[in-house]
Protein backbone atom coordinates (compact mmCIF):
# COMPACT_ATOMS: atom_id res chain seq x y z
CA UNK A 1 0.00 0.00 0.00
CA UNK A 2 1.35 3.41 -0.83
CA UNK A 3 0.85 7.00 -1.81
CA UNK A 4 2.40 8.73 -4.81
CA UNK A 5 1.49 12.32 -5.64
CA UNK A 6 2.31 14.29 -8.79
CA UNK A 7 1.78 18.02 -9.17
CA UNK A 8 2.66 20.67 -11.74
CA UNK A 9 4.37 23.93 -10.81
CA UNK A 10 4.42 26.87 -13.21
CA UNK A 11 7.19 29.48 -13.43
CA UNK A 12 9.06 28.36 -10.34
CA UNK A 13 11.50 31.06 -9.23
CA UNK A 14 14.12 28.58 -8.05
CA UNK A 15 14.31 26.67 -11.34
CA UNK A 16 13.21 29.61 -13.50
CA UNK A 17 10.97 27.20 -15.41
CA UNK A 18 7.97 24.87 -15.10
CA UNK A 19 8.36 21.39 -13.63
CA UNK A 20 6.56 18.26 -12.45
CA UNK A 21 7.07 17.16 -8.86
CA UNK A 22 6.49 13.62 -7.60
CA UNK A 23 6.53 12.65 -3.93
CA UNK A 24 6.06 9.04 -2.85
CA UNK A 25 5.77 6.99 0.31
CA UNK A 26 8.52 4.38 0.56
CA UNK A 27 6.53 1.86 2.60
CA UNK A 28 5.44 -1.57 1.42
CA UNK A 29 2.83 -3.30 3.58
CA UNK A 30 0.60 -6.33 3.27
CA UNK A 31 -2.30 -6.05 0.82
CA UNK A 32 -4.15 -9.12 2.08
CA UNK A 33 -7.62 -8.24 3.31
CA UNK A 34 -7.53 -10.86 6.01
CA UNK A 35 -4.39 -9.26 7.42
CA UNK A 36 -5.99 -6.69 9.71
CA UNK A 37 -2.65 -5.49 11.08
CA UNK A 38 -1.34 -4.56 7.60
CA UNK A 39 2.12 -5.98 8.26
CA UNK A 40 4.89 -3.65 7.12
CA UNK A 41 7.51 -5.34 4.96
CA UNK A 42 9.84 -2.36 4.50
CA UNK A 43 9.98 1.38 5.05
CA UNK A 44 12.64 1.88 2.40
CA UNK A 45 11.28 0.72 -0.94
CA UNK A 46 11.76 2.59 -4.21
CA UNK A 47 8.50 3.93 -5.63
CA UNK A 48 9.82 6.42 -8.21
CA UNK A 49 12.01 4.98 -10.95
CA UNK A 50 13.71 6.43 -14.06
CA UNK A 51 12.63 4.89 -17.35
CA UNK A 52 15.36 5.46 -19.91
CA UNK A 53 14.63 5.76 -23.63
CA UNK A 54 17.79 4.97 -25.59
CA UNK A 55 18.40 5.03 -29.32
CA UNK A 56 20.29 2.11 -30.83
CA UNK A 57 20.44 3.22 -34.46
CA UNK A 58 21.32 6.91 -34.35
CA UNK A 59 24.48 8.19 -36.05
CA UNK A 60 25.49 10.65 -33.37
CA UNK A 61 28.08 12.35 -35.57
CA UNK A 62 25.38 13.20 -38.11
CA UNK A 63 22.51 14.03 -35.77
CA UNK A 64 24.09 15.97 -32.95
CA UNK A 65 20.90 17.92 -32.23
CA UNK A 66 19.32 14.90 -30.54
CA UNK A 67 20.53 13.27 -27.32
CA UNK A 68 21.18 9.56 -27.41
CA UNK A 69 18.84 8.96 -24.48
CA UNK A 70 16.54 10.62 -22.01
CA UNK A 71 14.52 9.59 -18.97
CA UNK A 72 10.85 9.74 -18.03
CA UNK A 73 9.37 9.12 -14.60
CA UNK A 74 7.72 5.86 -13.51
CA UNK A 75 5.79 5.47 -10.25
CA UNK A 76 3.43 2.75 -9.09
CA UNK A 77 1.00 1.48 -6.47
CA UNK A 78 -0.51 -1.93 -5.80
CA UNK A 79 1.15 -5.31 -6.26
CA UNK A 80 4.91 -4.76 -6.07
CA UNK A 81 5.89 -7.80 -8.13
CA UNK A 82 3.52 -6.98 -11.00
CA UNK A 83 4.64 -3.34 -10.98
CA UNK A 84 8.37 -4.06 -10.97
CA UNK A 85 8.16 -6.88 -13.52
CA UNK A 86 6.33 -4.45 -15.80
CA UNK A 87 9.01 -1.83 -15.18
CA UNK A 88 11.85 -4.28 -15.82
CA UNK A 89 10.52 -5.47 -19.19
CA UNK A 90 9.47 -1.96 -20.22
CA UNK A 91 12.91 -0.62 -19.28
CA UNK A 92 14.67 -3.34 -21.27
CA UNK A 93 12.60 -2.66 -24.39
CA UNK A 94 12.96 1.13 -24.20
CA UNK A 95 16.75 0.91 -24.11
CA UNK A 96 16.90 -0.61 -27.59
CA UNK A 97 14.90 1.72 -29.83
CA UNK A 98 15.24 1.49 -33.61
CA UNK A 99 13.83 3.69 -36.35
CA UNK A 100 10.95 2.41 -38.46
CA UNK A 101 11.77 4.84 -41.31
CA UNK A 102 14.84 7.01 -42.02
CA UNK A 103 12.68 10.16 -42.08
CA UNK A 104 12.10 9.92 -38.34
CA UNK A 105 15.71 10.90 -37.73
CA UNK A 106 15.09 14.36 -39.16
CA UNK A 107 11.90 15.03 -37.20
CA UNK A 108 11.90 13.34 -33.79
CA UNK A 109 13.79 10.11 -33.14
CA UNK A 110 12.12 9.44 -29.77
CA UNK A 111 8.63 7.97 -29.39
CA UNK A 112 5.94 9.90 -27.55
CA UNK A 113 5.32 9.18 -23.88
CA UNK A 114 1.78 8.19 -24.89
CA UNK A 115 3.17 5.37 -27.06
CA UNK A 116 5.31 4.24 -24.13
CA UNK A 117 2.14 4.23 -22.00
CA UNK A 118 0.43 1.96 -24.55
CA UNK A 119 3.35 -0.48 -24.37
CA UNK A 120 3.30 -0.35 -20.56
CA UNK A 121 -0.44 -1.01 -20.59
CA UNK A 122 -0.02 -4.16 -22.70
CA UNK A 123 2.78 -5.51 -20.49
CA UNK A 124 0.89 -4.70 -17.29
CA UNK A 125 -2.25 -6.46 -18.52
CA UNK A 126 -0.32 -9.64 -19.28
CA UNK A 127 1.28 -9.71 -15.83
CA UNK A 128 -2.03 -8.97 -14.08
CA UNK A 129 -3.67 -11.89 -15.90
CA UNK A 130 -0.77 -14.22 -15.08
CA UNK A 131 -0.66 -13.28 -11.40
CA UNK A 132 -4.43 -12.93 -11.21
CA UNK A 133 -4.92 -16.62 -11.90
CA UNK A 134 -3.46 -17.17 -8.42
CA UNK A 135 -3.97 -13.92 -6.52
CA UNK A 136 -7.17 -12.64 -8.21
CA UNK A 137 -7.61 -8.89 -7.60
CA UNK A 138 -4.64 -8.75 -5.24
CA UNK A 139 -2.51 -8.81 -8.41
CA UNK A 140 -3.76 -5.39 -9.47
CA UNK A 141 -1.19 -2.64 -9.91
CA UNK A 142 -1.40 0.96 -11.06
CA UNK A 143 1.34 2.77 -12.97
CA UNK A 144 1.90 6.44 -13.78
CA UNK A 145 4.33 7.71 -16.42
CA UNK A 146 5.30 11.38 -16.32
CA UNK A 147 7.73 13.71 -18.03
CA UNK A 148 8.27 16.21 -20.83
CA UNK A 149 7.02 14.69 -24.08
CA UNK A 150 9.26 15.46 -27.10
CA UNK A 151 6.32 14.98 -29.46
CA UNK A 152 3.86 17.28 -27.67
CA UNK A 153 6.53 19.70 -26.37
CA UNK A 154 4.76 19.72 -23.03
CA UNK A 155 4.62 18.03 -19.65
CA UNK A 156 2.37 14.97 -19.63
CA UNK A 157 1.11 12.46 -17.07
CA UNK A 158 -0.44 9.12 -18.05
CA UNK A 159 -2.32 6.95 -15.58
CA UNK A 160 -2.33 3.23 -16.41
CA UNK A 161 -4.90 1.44 -14.28
CA UNK A 162 -6.66 -1.97 -14.29
CA UNK A 163 -10.43 -2.18 -14.49
CA UNK A 164 -12.74 -5.14 -14.03
CA UNK A 165 -16.25 -5.55 -15.38
CA UNK A 166 -18.84 -8.29 -15.15
CA UNK A 167 -18.98 -8.91 -18.89
CA UNK A 168 -15.54 -7.98 -20.22
CA UNK A 169 -13.34 -9.21 -17.38
CA UNK A 170 -10.02 -7.53 -16.64
CA UNK A 171 -8.71 -4.68 -18.75
CA UNK A 172 -6.14 -1.92 -18.32
CA UNK A 173 -6.99 1.64 -19.31
CA UNK A 174 -4.82 4.65 -20.11
CA UNK A 175 -5.87 8.15 -19.04
CA UNK A 176 -4.11 11.34 -20.05
CA UNK A 177 -4.17 13.38 -16.82
CA UNK A 178 -4.69 17.11 -17.36
CA UNK A 179 -2.07 17.84 -14.73
CA UNK A 180 -1.84 21.58 -15.48
CA UNK A 181 -5.48 22.17 -14.59
CA UNK A 182 -5.78 20.15 -11.38
CA UNK A 183 -4.08 20.71 -8.00
CA UNK A 184 -2.45 17.26 -8.01
CA UNK A 185 -2.89 13.64 -9.05
CA UNK A 186 -2.49 10.82 -6.52
CA UNK A 187 -2.50 7.02 -6.57
CA UNK A 188 -2.37 4.40 -3.82
CA UNK A 189 -4.28 3.51 -0.70
CA UNK A 190 -3.32 6.77 0.97
CA UNK A 191 -4.95 9.09 -1.58
CA UNK A 192 -8.27 9.36 0.30
CA UNK A 193 -6.54 10.15 3.55
CA UNK A 194 -4.32 12.65 1.77
CA UNK A 195 -7.34 14.41 0.24
CA UNK A 196 -8.99 14.57 3.67
CA UNK A 197 -5.79 15.99 5.13
CA UNK A 198 -5.78 18.79 2.55
CA UNK A 199 -9.44 19.58 3.29
CA UNK A 200 -8.71 19.75 7.02
CA UNK A 201 -5.87 22.19 6.37
CA UNK A 202 -7.72 24.79 4.33
CA UNK A 203 -8.40 22.88 1.12
CA UNK A 204 -5.19 23.94 -0.63
CA UNK A 205 -2.10 21.85 -1.40
CA UNK A 206 0.70 23.85 0.17
CA UNK A 207 4.48 23.27 0.04
CA UNK A 208 5.57 20.53 2.40
CA UNK A 209 2.14 18.91 2.80
CA UNK A 210 2.99 15.79 0.78
CA UNK A 211 6.10 15.07 2.81
CA UNK A 212 4.44 15.87 6.13
CA UNK A 213 1.51 13.56 5.43
CA UNK A 214 3.73 10.69 4.33
CA UNK A 215 6.08 10.99 7.28
CA UNK A 216 3.20 11.29 9.77
CA UNK A 217 2.16 7.66 10.12
CA UNK A 218 -0.80 8.55 12.33
CA UNK A 219 -2.62 10.06 9.33
CA UNK A 220 -3.07 6.65 7.76
CA UNK A 221 -1.86 3.32 9.12
CA UNK A 222 -0.96 2.08 5.63
CA UNK A 223 1.11 5.13 4.67
CA UNK A 224 4.38 6.32 6.13
CA UNK A 225 8.08 5.63 6.32
CA UNK A 226 10.82 7.29 4.37
CA UNK A 227 10.03 9.83 1.71
CA UNK A 228 11.10 9.73 -1.93
CA UNK A 229 10.83 12.59 -4.41
CA UNK A 230 11.65 13.53 -7.96
CA UNK A 231 11.60 16.69 -10.05
CA UNK A 232 11.07 16.63 -13.82
CA UNK A 233 12.02 19.93 -15.46
CA UNK A 234 13.01 20.61 -19.05
CA UNK A 235 16.51 19.64 -17.98
CA UNK A 236 15.26 16.10 -17.38
CA UNK A 237 14.44 13.85 -14.44
CA UNK A 238 16.22 14.24 -11.11
CA UNK A 239 15.67 11.74 -8.30
CA UNK A 240 16.43 12.78 -4.74
CA UNK A 241 17.58 10.39 -2.03
CA UNK A 242 16.54 10.90 1.56
CA UNK A 243 19.03 10.34 4.34
CA UNK A 244 17.35 9.20 7.59
CA UNK A 245 20.15 10.76 9.63
CA UNK A 246 22.70 13.54 9.37
CA UNK A 247 25.28 11.09 8.05
CA UNK A 248 25.38 10.43 4.33
CA UNK A 249 24.75 6.72 4.07
CA UNK A 250 22.79 4.26 1.99
CA UNK A 251 21.45 1.78 4.53
CA UNK A 252 20.17 -0.64 1.91
CA UNK A 253 23.56 -1.01 0.19
CA UNK A 254 26.02 -0.41 3.01
CA UNK A 255 27.76 2.69 4.24
CA UNK A 256 29.33 5.11 1.75
CA UNK A 257 31.18 8.38 2.08
CA UNK A 258 30.08 11.56 0.30
CA UNK A 259 32.43 10.79 -2.62
CA UNK A 260 33.68 7.41 -3.78
CA UNK A 261 35.40 6.15 -6.90
CA UNK A 262 34.19 4.04 -9.79
CA UNK A 263 37.27 3.07 -11.79
CA UNK A 264 38.67 6.26 -13.31
CA UNK A 265 35.55 8.24 -12.34
CA UNK A 266 34.02 9.37 -9.07
CA UNK A 267 30.45 9.51 -7.84
CA UNK A 268 29.07 12.07 -5.42
CA UNK A 269 25.95 11.44 -3.35
CA UNK A 270 25.93 14.90 -1.81
CA UNK A 271 24.63 16.53 -4.96
CA UNK A 272 21.28 14.74 -4.71
CA UNK A 273 20.85 14.15 -1.00
CA UNK A 274 19.37 17.59 -0.43
CA UNK A 275 16.56 19.32 -2.27
CA UNK A 276 14.44 22.41 -1.61
CA UNK A 277 11.32 21.12 -3.35
CA UNK A 278 8.62 19.86 -1.00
Amino acid sequence: MTLSVIKYTKDDKRLDQDYLFCGADARISSTLKENASRDIYTNAAIKILPLQLKLSSLDYAEYKIWPLSYDIGFTYAGHVGVSLYTYALLSYLCKDLHFTTPEIKDSMPFPSIESIAVLARNILLDYIKDYGSILTMEAFAQIVLFGFCPQKHDFVVYNIEPKISKYEGVDVTITNIDIKNIPYFAIGSGKKGFAQNITQNGGELKPGMIRKFIENQECNSSVGGYYQRAVYSRNGLTLYSESPSSDIEMKMLGRFGPVYSLGTHYISLTSTLRCDYE
